[in-house]
């Protein structure tokens, strides 16, 4: 290899690094085109390829390391990694076994064992031997901690995922995607607004992350289904009321307000104090992206609004109910139609 062919091998790797896999593989590519037995340029061209989600290539690459260093546990992982791509979880498991055979003293070759086995099912016992090993062996890198912190979310162990995200972001502040399943965790654990906070600061971080995006517009919808399905109820109990006793109906207007009002104010007062300023700072985006969240704020208005004006001019109040009743029934509709979507 001549000194441009180092350089450019050198160029490469720094490329990866720097997360930009595209240039990586160019740089890569004009090695190998030089030295087509290049160890070094085809893990990089494979890992490039990965990144790139270009499986089959990437396992093409692969299997070639394989071929000229068949002793090198990393050859074995990455093809590993690229037949998991493929949904091969078959070979994955071969390859990241014969890695930990070869390296059994490496947390990487057991952090591979068990992500590709995660991939097939996370309630494998080997997978959890592997992530545990990984664990021990590296303690410091976040990456394994966040690897059991994912399995452990697949098999609803939701103490064990929120420790080792926890400790993953600990290890490391600025992984989002930690901080991202720290809300999935809240979600499925049903606190809500803990959810919605920590996907708000999720999206603050980082707001590129489609994922945590469409966390956070889920909760969204979970808040914006609430308020519509009280006020619907209101609405509903202040028209059977107005057979019996119009003032009854006109105080179940203003209850079914105030209780709308007051669920806001629970929410507000249960979120932290930087995950409130963040949603906030975020709703008007989230609102801009999504049209049918603006949709059920309106029907959400008009539907307080018609039992407000029910209850302050007696004579409208039949028709006002009504209007109260069906514009709380579609948001109701619109509000489940926004969850399905997501």
């Amino acid at each position: 290899m001549n000194e441009h062919e180092r350089a450019r091998l050198a160029a490469a790797h720094a490329y990866l690094r720097a997360s930009r896999p595209q240039q990586a593989l160019d740089a890569a590519g004009t090695v190998l085109a030089a030295d087509p037995d290049s160890r070094a340029a085809t893990a990089v061209a494979a890992q490039a390829l990965l990144a790139l989600e270009r499986f089959p290539e990437a396992r093409d690459q692969a299997r070639r390391l394989v071929g000229l260093a068949p002793d090198d546990e990393h050859a074995w992982r990455l093809l590993a990694l690229t037949s998991t791509g493929l949904e091969d979880h078959e070979t994955a498991r071969d390859a990241a076994r014969r890695a930990v055979a070869l390296s059994p003293g490496t947390w990487r070759t057991h952090h591979v064992l068990a992500a590709v086995m995660r991939r097939a099912s996370a309630h494998n016992p080997e997978a959890w031997l592997a992530a545990n090993e990984a664990v021990r062996l590296a303690p410091q890198e976040p990456t394994t901690h966040f690897l059991v912190g994912m399995m452990a979310l697949q098999t609803r162990n939701y103490d064990r995922a929120e420790a080792a995200f926890r400790e993953a972001l600990r290890l490391d502040p600025e992984l989002d995607d930690a901080r991202n399943n720290l809300g999935v965790v809240a979600l499925r654990r049903g606190r809500t607004l803990d959810a919605a906070s920590t996907f708000a600061d999720a999206v603050s971080a980082d707001p590129t992350s489609t994922l945590a995006v469409a966390n956070l517009e889920s909760v969204v919808t979970l808040a914006g289904y609430a308020l519509p399905a009280v006020l619907f109820l209101g609405a509903f109990l202040a028209a059977a009321a107005g057979n019996v006793d119009p003032d009854g109906s006109r105080v179940v207007c203003v209850l079914a307000v105030l209780a709308a009002a007051a669920l806001v104010l629970w929410w507000l007062l249960r979120l932290h104090r930087r995950g409130a300023r963040n949603l906030f700072r975020l709703l008007p985006a989230v609102l801009r992206r999504r049209r049918r969240f603006a949709v059920l704020g309106v029907l959400v208005g008009v539907t307080a609004l018609s039992l407000l004006a029910a209850a302050a001019a007696p004579a409208l109040a039949a028709p006002l109910v009504t209007i109260a009743a069906v514009t709380g029934g579609v948001g109701v509709v619109a509000g489940r139609i926004a969850s399905l979507r997501g």
